[in-house]
């Protein structure tokens, strides 16, 4: 018995050696299973990685640990005193885990603690005093938690750190200075969250030593305020939903060297949108919806080294893009919509220039040679026209050839010529690059319009490549293709009159111009002014009035009184103009006397003419079956039977004119001696009642007096008869 008892003391005693020999701790936790752990003396490192831990380790026997890995296991939750043991820990890795809570003070016994990696587990909230006693600490890592809240004092204690990770969480909201105790921090990751802030916001408060930040990944709306970075040197905001860069975004960052704002939504950029990026180097606006950019944007970018411009909206580059850019070494305006390069003069430092994917139909020698140091030039994807134009360009390539694959040497892409069609540029020789002089087709030599009316000027140019046309108006004013709000010049290089107006009358010159030549035709436009007519009558009757009283003249028959306009033989005051297009225009036989009498006796006038016409062609028609029409509105009559009648109607128009305005006149004069006699009645009557004189007024007052007189004799007087009262 007691040799059994001596063999398993011994066996026990070995397997404890072995134990301590090679490092390992078998031991319970309050009933946590803790298999076994390595630990390397020499650097005081315990590794508990993936050894199916529920909880973290008491340390009864490593108290100098430095650090320790609890990586990959199965622990939910960190307490308070989970880490009393450890106190001289300064590295502590708990990633992959299945931690949700952070109870308040759970690290507050590893005071020394320098990195705390926390990535990849499940934590919701980080409260005021998870990280309470934390001074030293350097790195903080919570990448891929499932953080939605951080209490707007959590981070307080930290004021030592230097790199914070919250990439790949669910916030969308920042206290304003949530940061601001990390005023030594200088590298901060939020990229792949979700927040949305505005320009505006204040959670960059007091990150004066913050030197890079990548907000990649959320849905800002503009670029947050970045006032206090006065450090910064990287900004990252990749896929963040920006629409605009704001004026003096970047006022305050003298020190940022690259900016990235690519794969946004960016469409408006501000004139002064650059101002305060003297220093960098790399500008990312790559995968944006630019249209256009400022003259002048850019030049606050003396010293930027990259530019990258690619997959936006581009239709048109100007000289102008790219003034104070002589520092420029690489540009990258891929995928764009651009039709031409302009001279980049400026660039004198360029030696890469990424023009792929265009509408690139040429490339200029004046634009090549602006370019010295350039020796890479892709321009594949375009719709290069190999005509005389690109002459310099194949000799470029030849001579630049070794820097260029075969894949990055340009095709012959336009439809013409037909026989070059996808021939790379350096594979033909000269005589095949070719130019035709324009020539102009026949066009009409003179056109006549009226005023107010469109009118489209047809000029069709020929050759190769396809002429450009340009209009040259009367007083030299040049019309090139593009919009514009009355005359414009269509992208088929017709000339466009929304509306013509008497001041367009003149000559018209078109311009045909292509490398090879230049050709012009003229046309002449004739504009006919607008007749203004007449106002019709504001509230023509019904019923058509009945023909006004004639009234006779002892005028001689062949003298017409002044005021009467003569119509020539078989003419009708009702008649069409050909020239308003079938418009009926009233010829008023009302003349310079007539005219003194008010607008409203001339409107009457004119709808007692109309109504006398009106009755005159009705009466004719049952006269006559004539089916005959000649120029007369209206009727059916012939010249032979309206000559008559208009003789008896002239007299009659002006008969009605006289005694219309005689008998309204008499009827304003009677209304006015009305008006005033009505007013002196009544100013009389007012005077009269205001100082007792009317009869009722004064029989009132001589009773009174009756009365009076004879209440006095009755006292006064005994015995004699007094006078009665009335």
């Amino acid at each position: 018995m007691e040799l059994v008892i001596c063999k398993i003391v011994v066996l026990v005693s070995l397997v404890c050696g072995l134990c301590w020999a090679q490092g390992l701790q078998p031991s319970t936790n309050g009933g946590c299973v803790i298999n076994t752990c390595s630990y390397a003396r020499d650097t005081r490192a315990m590794d508990c990685e993936s050894r199916q831990l529920v909880c973290v380790p008491s340390n009864t026997l490593y108290k100098s640990s430095d650090s320790i890995k609890l990586g990959q296991n199965t622990i939910t939750r960190i307490k308070q005193n989970s880490f009393s043991g450890y106190t001289r820990l300064t590295q502590l890795d708990i990633s992959n885990n299945l931690i949700s809570v952070l109870d308040p003070l759970a690290f507050h016994t590893v005071s020394s603690l320098q990195t705390l990696l926390i990535n990849f587990n499940q934590i919701t909230q980080i409260g005021a005093t998870a990280f309470s006693s934390l001074r030293k600490l350097i790195v903080l890592q919570l990448q891929g938690n499932i953080i939605n809240s951080i209490h707007q004092n959590a981070f307080n204690d930290l004021v030592g750190i230097r790199e914070l990770n919250l990439a790949g969480n669910r916030l969308t909201n920042l206290p304003d200075g949530v940061f601001a105790a990390m005023s030594a921090m200088q590298m901060l990751f939020l990229q792949e969250n979700q927040l949305v802030l505005s320009a505006n916001s204040q959670f960059l408060r007091g990150l004066r030593g913050l030197q890079d930040i990548d907000l990649d990944g959320n849905r800002f709306s503009a670029i947050p305020r970045l006032d206090d970075l006065s450090r910064l040197t990287a900004l990252d905001m990749t896929d963040s939903h920006v629409t605009i860069i704001s004026n003096n975004t970047f006022q305050n960052t003298a020190t940022l060297r690259d900016v990235v704002l690519s794969g946004n939504i960016i469409s408006t950029i501000e004139p002064l949108a650059f101002n305060g990026l003297g220093n960098a180097v790399e500008l990312d606006l790559s995968n944006n919806a630019i249209a256009d950019i400022p003259f002048g944007a850019l030049s606050p970018l003396r010293n930027l080294e990259t530019l990258l411009l690619q997959s936006n909206l581009m239709t048109v580059l100007r000289s102008e893009h790219f003034v104070h850019l002589a520092s420029l070494r690489t540009l990258n305006i891929e995928g764009n919509q651009i039709k031409r390069l302009p001279l980049m003069a400026s660039l004198h430092s360029l030696t890469l220039l990424n023009a792929k994917a265009n509408l690139l139909e040429t490339f200029d020698q004046e634009t090549l040679s602006s370019l010295p140091r350039m020796n890479k030039l892709q321009l594949t994807g375009n719709r290069l026209q190999c005509d005389c134009r690109l002459k310099a360009l194949q000799q470029w390539y030849i001579t630049s050839g070794p820097a260029h694959h075969p894949h990055e040497i340009p095709q012959c892409s336009a439809a013409q010529p037909v026989a070059l069609r996808g021939r790379r540029i350096t594979t033909l020789s000269q005589g095949d690059f070719v130019c035709e002089t324009p020539t102009i087709q026949s066009v009409v030599r003179q056109v006549h319009k009226t005023a107010g009316s469109s009118l489209q000027l047809s000029c069709i140019a020929n050759g190769f490549p396809d002429p450009q046309i340009t209009w040259m108006a009367p007083g030299g004013f040049v019309y090139t293709f593009g919009p514009s709000n009355r005359i414009m010049v269509t992208e088929n290089g017709e000339l466009l009159f929304k509306t013509i107006e008497n001041r367009d009358q003149g000559e018209y010159t078109c311009i045909g111009i292509n490398p090879a030549g230049r050709a012009s035709a003229t046309i002449t436009l004739r504009v006919t002014p607008i007749r203004n007519p007449p106002n019709p009558p504001k509230n023509p009757p019904a019923v058509p009035p009945k023909p006004p009283a004639v009234l006779t003249t002892t005028q001689p028959p062949n003298v017409l009184p002044n005021n009467v306009t003569t119509l020539p033989a078989g003419a009708h005051p009702v008649t069409a103009n050909p020239g308003t297009n079938g418009r009926t225009e009233i010829v008023t036989v009302v003349t310079e006397k007539s005219q003194t009498v008010s607008d409203t006796v001339k409107e009457i006038t004119e709808i007692d003419l109309g109504s006398n016409r009106n009755h005159s062609n009705a009466d004719q028609d049952k006269d006559s079956k004539s089916t005959e029409s000649g120029p007369f509105l209206g009727s059916d009559l012939t010249p032979s039977s309206t000559q008559s009648s208009l003789a008896r109607n002239d007299g009659n128009d002006v008969a009605s004119v006289c005694f219309i305005g005689y008998t309204l006149g008499g009827l304003l004069v009677a209304m006015l001696c009305t008006c005033l006699l009505t007013m002196a009645c009544v100013i009389a009557l007012f005077i009269a009642w205001r100082k007792g004189l009317l009869p009722s007024q004064m029989k009132t007052v001589n009773e009174q007096k009756a009365r009076l007189v004879n209440m006095i004799c009755r006292r006064e007087s005994v015995g004699e008869e007094c006078p009665t009262a009335l």
